[in-house]
């Protein structure tokens, strides 16, 4: 019995391999946004005001992209075994591969954000999105250093 349940970490492949593809095409999407931005800069000669939230956006895609990858590589090492990595890439437990996630989503949230402000926005609902994601923010930061780290 014990063998057959420990035999079952190979289950989260499924997870991995899932992360894998999900990050194969969230680097697609990244460089989709930059080749869409670098139209941009070309067709408007460098003159359009939008051009620097597209530059913003091309960073948050990548940077979802990579933290994917992270994801991946780190259950990988959880669940199955080493890989020759870094270890600065590799979440080393379940609490810091959730401390990761919760600063992948301040991230894209304050990316968000930014975008919100060069659109301008209205300026009252400009600071209840900026409210929100401060809370959220907060909450998260506060799981992260006051969480379980077993």
């Amino acid at each position: 019995m014990k063998a057959i349940i420990e035999s079952t970490k190979h289950m989260t492949l499924v997870a991995v391999f899932a992360l894998m593809l999900s990050a194969a095409g969230a680097f697609v999407w990244g460089a989709l946004k930059t080749y869409k931005t670098l139209s941009l800069i070309i067709i408007s000669r460098g003159n359009d005001p939008e051009i620097s939230a597209h530059f913003i956006q091309v960073i948050d895609a990548f940077l979802v992209a990579l933290a994917i990858y992270i994801f991946a590589l780190s259950i990988y090492v959880l669940f199955i075994g080493p890989l020759d990595m870094p270890g600065s890439m590799l979440a080393h437990d379940y609490h810091e591969l959730k401390v990761r996630l919760g600063g992948l989503v301040i991230l894209v949230a304050a990316v968000f954000f930014v975008e919100k402000l060069i659109e301008g926005t209205e300026a009252l609902s400009l600071l209840y999105l900026g409210a929100a994601i401060a809370l959220i923010s907060a909450s998260l930061v506060a799981f992260a250093y006051f969480g379980d780290h077993n």
